[in-house]
């Protein structure tokens, strides 16, 4: 306990911020990985704290003769890890006109800027880059040292936060006005209260100018679109040509399980983690709500499934339905992993007629775009899919595409032609001859 308040006591900033935390768990060739998934989780409980963890071999012997060039994985892994967090960023080199820039920024006032400003201040310098492209590239850079927040749509209305103050308030005041109510459709539209993390775009666009401490609606605006592209909020309609409603998945009720009847066909359950090696497994909650309103908002085809006009949406679970309201694809996050079941309920349709194998290829750029526009991108992701014959056995998806073949960890070696006699093959996008068309994946 010593241990974890005096983390908690040094690690925060004057002003309340947090610098990052790296948890090194030796001696990792000694243990498996169940029990250095619950070391650190332990860990994490004590420190109170979101926290990243990685296990290293520090038994291992140096190879004689590598010198400098001696580099094991497990330590590549680390190096790549505290520079991902910002932590080696002291010695690095930037062109010349980035200082002039940075400190004509630092001298700005406010607390936002559009990328319109930047570029007439960026106009105004002895020595400005020569481009929009550059100047971008020095705004990313900027954003990745933590000195401002920069999340791009190219477009000269670009907002640039100079005060993260600014998106925490806005955050904190659409948690703040909240009501544990029955959800209603119609009420979220016009009031302005938070409904079990239902509200209107009143309520978004008012928590905006409040943060904005102005009644400036196109800025306003931005700073909704900014949440909606960061899958911090999702809007929804309900009917065609009604206004939308705006979900906060961080607010919503738990999940109430309901009894349902046995699928007419049983689609594949896909399980997606991080790799054990580096963050050991551990998904946060808050990024399975980003990946969840990535697929409702990037993957073609999908939408919400609804029960008497409600969204099936909930804290830790949703429903989508696929192409129609028959073939419905269940998303869930449980013990820091997230889980995908599909399963089709109509006698007329079936799941390779649909090509589910296109859903799963939406489900992975949803993943890719998730963790480039969040710079997570150098943590391994794992994609696995349910074993036919052992349950909770997950092959991964990327090995049985690139060699055909993948054994589970049972000892299970499963092929692509074994998964076809089984009625199993599918959304792998492989194509072997033309007697075999793999279309989607799917277990009876």
């Amino acid at each position: 306990m010593f241990w974890g308040t005096s983390i908690q006591t040094f690690a925060l900033g004057k002003n309340g911020g947090r610098a990052p935390i790296i948890l090194v768990g030796t001696r990792a060739d000694k243990v498996n990985d169940d029990i250095v998934r619950r070391k650190f989780d332990e860990a994490r409980t004590i420190i109170d704290m979101d926290v990243h963890g990685i296990a290293i071999n520090n038994a291992s012997k140096i190879q004689l003769g590598l010198g400098c060039n001696y580099d094991p994985k497990d330590l590549q892994e680390l190096r790549r890890m505290v520079l991902n967090c910002g932590l080696g960023i002291a010695d690095e080199s930037v062109p010349a006109p980035w200082i002039g820039l940075e400190n004509a920024i630092e001298q700005e006032s406010g607390q936002l800027k559009t990328f319109k400003d930047i570029q007439e201040l960026n106009a105004s310098m002895v020595c400005p880059l020569q481009n929009e492209h550059s100047l971008r590239i020095f705004l990313e850079h900027m954003h990745s040292r933590g000195q401002l927040l920069y999340f791009p749509e190219n477009t000269p209305d670009d907002l640039i936060i100079l005060d993260p103050n600014l998106l925490i308030v806005f955050l904190n005041t659409l948690m703040r006005t909240f009501v544990h109510e029955q959800r209603s459709y119609g009420l979220a539209l016009v009031d302005k209260k938070n409904r079990d993390g239902m509200v209107s775009k009143a309520y978004m666009m008012e928590a905006a100018e409040h943060a904005l401490s102005t009644a400036d609606p196109q800025n306003a605006t931005q700073l909704l679109r900014m949440i909606i592209r960061l899958k911090i909020a999702f809007p929804y309609k309900h009917n065609r040509g009604r206004n939308p409603i705006y979900i906060l998945p961080n607010m919503l009720p738990d999940h109430k399980d309901i009894e349902c009847a046995d699928a007419v066909e049983k689609g594949p359950k896909l399980q997606i983690r991080f790799h054990a090696s580096c963050v050991t497994s551990w998904i946060p909650l808050g990024f399975y709500h980003q990946v969840l309103l990535a697929i409702l908002s990037d993957v073609q085809n999908v939408s919400l499934s609804t029960i008497q006009g409600l969204p099936q949406i909930f804290k830790t679970k949703a429903c989508l339905q696929y192409f129609n309201k028959f073939v419905l694809i269940d998303i869930s996050w449980d013990n820091n992993t997230i889980y995908v079941d599909i399963n089709n309920y109509s006698t007329h349709v079936s799941l390779s007629d649909l090509g589910v194998h296109e859903f799963i290829l939406g489900l992975e750029r949803a993943l890719k775009t998730t963790r480039e526009m969040y710079r997570n991108e150098q943590n391994k992701m794992f994609l696995g899919i349910e074993c036919p014959q052992h349950r909770n056995c997950f092959l991964d998806v990327q090995k049985i595409r690139t060699d055909g073949e993948e054994m589970c960890e049972r000892r299970h070696c499963v092929d692509i032609a074994d998964l076809y006699k089984r009625r199993c093959v599918s959304f792998l996008g492989v194509s072997f001859n033309t007697m075999i068309s793999i279309y989607v994946l799917y277990f009876n």
